[in-house]
């Protein structure tokens, strides 16, 4: 049985598996392009947005007057922040509707709760269609924060939107806060046949890369302290580590490199299309994710896919995934010392980093699969499906 599926999420990695899963077949369309929107067979469209906060940051940066760390500023800087997330909502909505008159949907979904989810609640709410809003740990950690925010959700999980959260802890934090039933879901999944297992052979020693947003939340900075006290040895192993990402932090993340003196063994290659990933990981011995919070990090899940030694913080979104020295390292977050530490053994150590390579692909391909995520959503809208009739 096959079900007509609205989905409005940002374009990210989190929603990939709807465009190459053999269960789903979309036409992408970006709303901020005013792209026309054709229906497919199957799950139907896709309505997705660019990044909403590097939209926001981009405008605001080219609107604001008054100097970033001044009272003036700072408020400016908000007004346009609401003036913009206001005006992305709303055409946002508008292409929604116009995308589910021409789809005519069985459900519309929603990835991240805010602004996507709120809009998701508008269209189910006009058009009559189940709602389903995925939640991950941005939503929960920090929007579901803000009183209006929790306001607004729970007046339409009051009409009968259903939410879903990626682990037991937040979910319990959503039925308190929203007085809701949330599921525990995890929406996405890897393509094990995009993101392919290299053998350890095969790998460049010491290749490490660290797939992230360039913001406070992901703890670049910590990453690279650990790199300064690890670089004598990192010279000597020929360990080189490459940044792969954007975000507010890039220029003085790139000052920090120069000042400390590890540009010959830090390089950020700034933003990388997802398509180019794959190929960028596939030599890569290490993975490093240093973040203080996570949703679950797809990243991640992509990394140990194509066979990379994972050295993740120990935040329970990484550690619910890696296990220290099973498949992968753990060290604590915040902690330069612990991470360098982590470094020196796995470079140090040929015949680890083998087998916690070969376990962490086995892991994916027991647990975090493309397929497995594809029947998980498929079990959820048809079980909300035959409640709503």
């Amino acid at each position: 049985m096959t079900f007509r599926v609205l989905l409005i999420a940002d374009n990210n990695p989190g929603v990939e598996m709807y465009k190459r899963g053999s269960s789903f077949t979309f036409q992408v369309t970006d709303v901020t392009r005013n792209a026309s929107i054709t229906p497919r067979e199957n799950f139907g469209v896709v309505v997705v947005g660019s990044r909403l906060r590097e939209i926001l940051q981009a405008r605001i940066n080219s609107l604001i007057r008054s100097p970033k760390g001044t009272y003036y500023g700072q408020i400016e800087r908000m007004a346009l922040y609401i003036a913009s997330l206001g005006i992305y909502t709303l055409k946002t909505i508008i292409t929604s509707l116009n995308a589910a008159r021409e789809l005519n949907p069985d459900c519309v979904v929603a990835v991240w709760a805010v602004p996507n989810g709120l809009v998701a609640s508008v269209v189910g709410v006009i058009t009559g269609r189940v709602v389903i809003i995925h939640t991950d740990g941005g939503d929960v950690d920090v929007l579901l924060s803000h009183v209006p925010v929790v306001a607004l959700l729970r007046f339409f999980t009051g009409k009968g939107v259903k939410l879903t959260a990626l682990d037991e802890e937040r979910a319990m934090r959503l039925k308190r806060l929203l007085k809701s039933e949330p599921s525990v879901v995890r929406h996405f999944g890897v393509d094990t046949s995009v993101f392919r297992f290299f053998s350890f052979e095969k790998k460049r020693l010491w290749k490490a890369v660290a797939v992230s947003r360039l913001s406070e939340e992901k703890d670049i900075f910590t990453l690279l302290k650990a790199i300064i006290l690890f670089s004598d040895e990192a010279r000597e192993k020929d360990f080189h580590l490459f940044l792969v990402g954007s975000g507010p932090q890039e220029e003085a993340l790139t000052k920090f490199i120069l000042k400390s003196e590890i540009g010959d063994i830090v390089t950020i290659m700034g933003f990388m299309e997802h398509e180019s990933i794959p190929h960028f990981l596939a030599d890569a011995a290490i993975f490093i994710l240093p973040s203080r919070r996570e949703g679950m990090s797809s990243a991640l899940l992509e990394g140990l896919s194509v066979g990379c030694v994972c050295l993740v913080s120990d935040i329970p979104p990484n550690t619910r995934i890696v296990s220290h020295r099973k498949n992968g390292l753990v060290f604590e977050k915040g902690n330069e010392f612990d991470l360098a530490k982590c470094l020196s053994e796995i470079t140090s150590n040929v015949q680890l980093a083998r087998v916690l390579s070969t376990e962490g692909r086995r892991l994916i391909e027991t647990n975090y699969t493309i397929q497995e995520a594809e029947s998980t959503l498929k079990d959820l809208v048809a079980k909300n499906i035959r409640h709503e009739t």
